[in-house]
C-alpha cells in the first residue's frame, strides 16, 4: 500500500473514531437529582404544629432545620436541569 493511502486512511479512521466519540457526549442530559417528596397543605399544617409543640433545643428540630435545608438544595439542583 502507498504511503498517500496508508496517511489518507489513517485520516479516516482517526475522523470516524473521532465522531464516535464526540457522539457519545451528546445524548440527553439527565437529571441525577433524587425526586423531591410533596406535602399537602394539610400534612404541612400538622407538622408545623407538633414542630412549635418541640422543646426549642430539641435535637428532633435540629435535624428538622437541616432536612429544610436539604429540601431547598435538592430544589435548587432540580431547578437546574
Amino acid at each position: 500500500m502507498s504511503r498517500l493511502k496508508l496517511k489518507i486512511n489513517n485520516y479516516v479512521f482517526v475522523s470516524l473514531l473521532s465522531l464516535i466519540l464526540l457522539s457519545a457526549c451528546g445524548g440527553v442530559v439527565s437529571n441525577t437529582c433524587p425526586p423531591i417528596v410533596t406535602y399537602s397543605s394539610e400534612q404541612q399544617l400538622v407538622a408545623a404544629e407538633e414542630l412549635l409543640q418541640l422543646d426549642p433545643h430539641s435535637e428532633v428540630l435540629n435535624m428538622m432545620t437541616d432536612y429544610a435545608q436539604l429540601r431547598q438544595q435538592l430544589e435548587y439542583c432540580d431547578d437546574g436541569f
